[in-house]
């Protein structure tokens, strides 16, 4: 009892504290209030919705506090920090910013993305059955290999649907009239893409989207209108976990011998156990970095002094540069060193750097997240008269920053992705004469 109110307060405390600061800095809103944002909301929210529904007497309320201790200085130290840059340099990674830039992408590259992200769908379901993003550890456990070069494609598709998605929404909501609902008819292609290929990958982009939306408006946050679109789109999220729960099995093995029986589509989308008992079933965030303090203060772990940190570096190294690379699983490495059983725990970069640092946590994520947010700040200025680029870069940088929830090794494959995506774009650009097509549209209807 006692650690579920402890869970209840410190979670609560930290989901008012992210309200308030976002209603503070709206006018502002940066990519640093982007990501308190989403660690608010998934430390947060999350968090007070799980103790409402499990036991957590064995948790000690002492180290639940440190937990939610360090992840509350590790957001106030980085944006501090951030508030040192220049104002001018801050400026550069301003949503309102980025949205002007973002509504200059040619129309017609919307649409080649959504081709591309259309075969690769269809790619994968008939060379590979596969449907639904599946994690790649969770198909070697399910007898299946796929070549890596696809394994690749297929998660950088993720950043392609978040890049497609904010250059959709940049277009309706820079359109008039006509305009603006034909922009709607591929934005619901790529939400029913989105839809299949797991729930981050329709949640974030509405998200995003929503926080568009009210930017563009330019008026105070916290507006009646603006509540009704949050209640309606938090009741379609509800709607579509239900959903995406209950056929989840069939979606990401559909060869399975045996898959599980599910009701019709709409009975399951009104049945919330689905997505309570997904609630329950899997360990969050939180509960991931409780085991390590745990851990750490109580039988004395030690600390990997950047050691996990080593291995994602390798095991983000591409395979046409190290062929006899062998991939080790962090979260084997986390299981064994802390002697814990066997789960999928909700690893994040919160818990890993405390593994190899300890309480210097709070020092070196600020500087990551500085790192990759001001990474943007450069490409922002080198991209100016590229908006597609802008687009792709941009992109990318954001859907690693508002995945909360990932490995430590996704930091070295952001910046794979980055190089790779710009290479694509040069090569594009010099070989294929697109000179044309990727700039700005200035006239005509889907301008």
């Amino acid at each position: 009892m006692a650690a579920n109110l402890t869970i209840l307060l410190v979670s609560g405390l930290l989901l008012v504290l992210t309200v308030l600061y976002c209603q503070k800095r709206w006018s502002e809103f940066d990519l640093i209030d982007l990501y308190i944002l989403f660690a608010g909301i998934y430390f947060g929210a999350y968090t007070f919705v799980k103790a409402l529904l499990e036991d957590y007497s064995k948790y000690e309320p002492l180290t639940v506090v440190i937990v939610f201790g360090q992840i509350i200085m590790i957001l106030a130290i980085t944006f501090i920090l951030w508030r040192f840059m220049p104002e001018d340099f801050r400026r550069e990674v301003e949503i309102k910013s980025l949205l002007a830039q973002w509504k200059n992408v040619n129309s017609y590259v919307i649409f080649l993305l959504l081709a591309i992200l259309l075969i690769i769908h269809i790619y994968g379901y008939e060379k590979y059955n596969i449907i639904s993003h599946i994690d790649h550890g969770n198909l070697i456990s399910a007898g299946k290999g796929l070549p890596y070069w696809f394994t690749s494609i297929n998660v950088l598709s993720n950043d392609i649907i978040l890049c497609t998605f904010i250059a959709l929404v940049a277009k309706i909501i820079s359109s008039e009239n006509l305009a603006k609902k034909l922009w709607i008819i591929p934005l619901i292609v790529l939400l029913l893409m989105a839809l299949i290929n797991g729930r981050r990958s329709l949640i974030n982009p509405l998200i995003i989207g929503t926080i568009l939306l009210f930017i563009s408006q330019e008026g105070e946050l916290f507006q009646f209108r603006y509540l009704k679109l949050v209640l309606l789109l938090s009741l379609g999220i509800l709607i579509f976990s239900n959903i995406f729960q209950a056929y989840r099995y069939v979606l990401q093995f559909p060869d399975s011998a045996n898959p599980i029986a599910v009701k019709n589509p709409i009975s399951a989308a009104l049945d919330p156990r689905y997505t309570l008992n997904n609630l329950k079933l899997r360990p969050s965030g939180w509960e991931f970095n409780y085991s390590i303090f745990r851990g750490q203060r109580y039988d004395n772990v030690p600390l990997q002094l950047g050691g996990i940190f080593w291995q994602g570096l390798k095991n983000s190294i591409p395979r046409i540069f190290w062929p006899q690379k062998e991939v080790v699983s962090l979260n084997d490495l986390y299981v064994k060193l802390y002697s814990l059983p066997e789960a999928d725990y909700g690893k994040n970069i919160f818990g890993f750097t405390q593994v190899d640092f300890g309480y210097g946590s709070i020092i070196v994520m600020p500087i990551l997240i500085l790192i990759v947010t001001s990474t943007l700040v450069v490409i922002n200025m080198a991209t100016k008269n590229y908006p597609v680029l802008l687009l792709l870069l941009s992109g990318t940088v954001i859907n690693y920053l508002i995945n909360i929830e990932q490995n430590v090794t996704d930091i070295f494959i952001l910046y794979r992705d980055l190089i790779i995506l710009t290479s694509v774009y040069l090569i594009g650009d010099v070989l294929l004469k697109m000179k044309v097509l990727f700039r700005p549209v200035h006239h005509g209807l889907l301008r």
